[in-house]
């Protein structure tokens, strides 16, 4: 394999998080909520047709709207995005505007009022503070709960640390697969779970405070007491057998691939890197991460939700005794649940229900002739037209390609159950009689709060298509969650070429340029920088506090590609410098021997991707050292901020004499923060722009003559 793809692959970075939201201002004139039915305006009598995919709220309404005649808005306002911009699936035949109305609010869990302008009342679909404060709540109490439930596990598997490993490991419950023979759990999650208990029983007791604090707890195995060094390095090793046994098996099972898992010589002195790493994860059900990281292979994770799988006696005793004391607990969660569930209208049956009183309604769905990739909305589309039915429904999955399975879908007798699954809405709730259905997705709560703003996503598309999209466009995501990044970025079509995730301290630090104003942010890329102090002080400092302790220039995995590539990227000197050095070590990697310059993939020469970043580890440590990070910037005089360009090649491992298409020849960022010899250096969101959507990334090797027209088509169809 070529070193410009080894290394193009080590530069990989990734992008991540956001805070879009407004604060908004509710309207204490609005009057309270009521249903269509209730009122008495004629015009609501009015039949309509009408379908909407892959739309948002505002738009469903705007245009049905415009089609009746009647003033429908959502929101409190037109800043109220997390309302207008809830997407929705409609397709109805002959409904009244008032039972369309009815629907839409039931099923995006919102309210309906009317408000007379002159002799007519308008219409609004909105969610009032009362009922928006209810939601945070339970949404803060599950949350609440969840984390007290973490903390219990912590305290058991501390106490679980008094029993010998071989014997919990004894006790631990397997499941054979009869088919594939496999085990669960399997066999290398079972030695994790019997080792883990006696190193986190020898943690310092304030470990625990810290982790659900927020802090990423990093331990040195080479630092850690002897006892407790033993046990992280003897995890390590074990680990690491598993993975090469596993490596060997599929080897053997796929003989075209065997070359790629050339064994690794087990080296103690990869045990120098050895750590251990605590967490406290940042989801919406908050939940302990921890792991063993080594220098040469990837991480290895705790299972910490394998209690339950423990039958030793002492193990069950506390969970009885655990499960005892928090009914009343698990019954409060239960009732928030149902607080915040989707009530079966009258004249409704439960689907599930429905079919199991013998009314089920079979159809038959016939396969469109379109061969374009069809989303989840088409296939609803398709059931609605072969039931006869109306559907509605919030529709968070139109922006996923769908996944049914043809022989099965198409063309046979199914249940009306069947086809609303299959079509992937598996986490649904449904609801229907003879003529309309209505679906909520269990959890619609969490994909509310994981909503992102249509406006950022559609100004990113559009640029995608057109201009490309630079650091600018790309910082304000650095404030959304993970959640909502997955959801809304990663799980596009379009947009998935920029949904490259970023690492935790970075993604703060360009916060602070987010909140810059835009002259501000030019002075940023200039010379001299911006001053800290010209930044929010609340943000600032709380940026600085949460990486106040040891920020690695490598990623916590020190194994991992995609944080070797971060280091690298960080200080662009080393790109030089490594490059050289690689070359003269390994001539075997380069350029010249890749399978365009040979013709032959055989002749392209094995290695050992892990092997070869720890011998450029030990080479260049200076630019693995970690970096301090002050508490407080505001102590620290002449502090800047600087963001700077790199004005290299996308794969920037290409030799200089290389022949790139314009198009590859991008640039990415690095921020310095700098003042009184502080220096810290981050990554920028994403690690080369400009950022293209693959459809423009077409139309330009097309205009340069990269590709021909039936080449490009052959893209297209992959």
């Amino acid at each position: 394999m070529r070193i410009t793809v080894l290394l193009g692959m080590l530069l990989l970075v990734l992008l991540p998080n956001l805070s879009f939201a407004e604060k908004i201002t509710y309207d204490p004139n609005l009057v309270k909520p009521t249903s269509a039915k209730s009122t008495s305006d004629e015009r609501l009598e009015q039949k309509i047709t009408y379908t909407a995919k892959n739309k948002r709220l505002h738009t469903v309404l705007e245009e049905i709207s415009e089609q009746t005649g009647v003033v429908i808005r959502s929101g409190t306002n037109e800043k109220d995005w997390q309302v207008r911009d809830l997407p929705i699936f409609v397709c109805v035949k002959d409904m009244p505007l008032g039972d369309l109305l009815d629907h839409i609010t039931r099923v995006t869990h919102l309210l309906l009022s009317s408000t007379m302008v002159g002799d007519k009342p308008q219409y609004r679909i909105w969610l009032d503070a009362a009922r928006r404060k209810q939601i945070e709540e339970c949404l803060a109490r599950m949350k609440d709960m969840a984390l007290a439930e973490e903390k219990w596990k912590w305290d058991a598997w501390v106490r679980c640390g008094s029993i010998p490993a071989d014997e919990l490991n004894k006790s631990i419950e397997r499941e054979v697969d009869e088919d594939g023979g496999t085990t669960y759990p399997d066999e290398q999650t079972i030695d994790s779970a019997s080792r883990f208990p006696a190193i986190l029983a020898e943690l310092p007791a304030e470990t625990k405070d810290a982790v659900f604090a927020g802090e990423v707890i990093r331990i040195n195995a080479k630092d850690a007491s002897a006892s407790l060094r033993e046990k992280i390095t003897s995890l390590y090793r074990s680990q690491w057998e598993y993975q090469q046994q596993e490596q060997e098996r599929y080897a053997l099972e796929n003989p075209e691939v065997a070359r790629y898992f050339k064994k690794r010589e087990f080296k103690e002195s990869y045990l120098e890197s050895t750590s251990l790493v605590i967490s406290l994860s940042s989801d919406r059900a908050p939940s302990v991460n921890a792991r063993v990281d080594g220098g040469q292979v990837e991480s290895f994770y705790f299972p910490f939700w394998m209690l339950d799988e423990i039958k030793h006696p002492a193990v069950s005793a506390m969970l009885d005794e655990h499960y005892k004391s928090i009914e009343e607990q698990l019954a409060q969660q239960q009732h928030l649940l149902e607080t915040l569930s989707f009530e079966c209208p009258d004249g409704f049956t439960r689907i599930d229900d429905y079919e199991s009183e013998d009314k089920s309604v079979n159809i038959k769905i016939q396969k469109p002739a379109k061969s374009e990739e069809l989303r989840y909305s088409d296939i609803m589309e398709l059931i609605s037209k072969a039931s006869g039915c109306s559907i509605i429904t919030e529709d968070f999955k139109s922006k996923r390609p769908s996944f049914v399975d043809d022989e099965t879908f198409y063309g046979h007798e199914i249940s009306l159950k069947q086809a609303l699954q299959n079509s992937g809405q598996y986490d649904y709730q449904w609801y229907g009689n003879d003529k309309v259905v209505l679906g909520s997705e269990n959890s619609w709560y969490d994909s509310h709060k994981n909503l992102m703003p249509e406006q950022l996503l559609s100004e990113l598309s559009k640029k995608l298509n057109t201009t490309g999209v630079d650091l600018d466009d790309i910082v304000p995501l650095v404030n959304f969650t993970e959640e909502q990044i997955s959801e809304w970025v990663a799980s596009d079509r379009e947009l998935r070429c920029i949904s490259l995730s970023m690492m935790g301290d970075d993604r703060m630090f360009w916060r602070l340029y987010d909140a810059l104003s835009p002259s501000d942010k030019t002075a940023a890329k200039s010379e001299n920088g911006v001053p800290i102090a010209k930044i929010n002080p609340n943000l600032a400092s709380e940026v600085f506090a949460k990486a106040a302790y040891e920020k690695h220039r490598t990623y916590q995995e020190s194994g991992d590609l995609i944080g070797f590539g971060k280091a690298m990227m960080s200080d662009p000197e080393a790109v030089k410098k490594i490059t050289e050095w690689v070359m003269q070590q390994h001539p075997e990697l380069s350029p010249h021997n890749s399978v365009e310059e040979t013709g032959d993939e055989d002749l392209v020469p094995d290695f050992d991707t892990y092997q070869l970043i720890s011998e450029i580890k030990q080479q260049f440590p200076e630019y693995f050292a970690p970096v301090l990070v002050p508490t407080d910037p505001y102590q620290i005089s002449k502090l800047r901020l600087q963001v700077l360009s790199n004005d290299y090649p996308n794969i920037c491992m290409e030799e200089p004499d290389a022949k790139m298409p314009e198009v590859e020849k991008r640039h990415s960022y690095r921020m310095e923060i700098s003042g009184d010899g502080t220096k810290i250096s981050v990554l920028a969101p994403c690690y080369s722009f400009p950022i293209y959507s693959e459809k423009r990334l077409q139309q330009l090797y097309k205009e340069q003559g990269i590709i021909t027209e039936d080449e490009s088509d052959d893209s297209s169809q992959k």
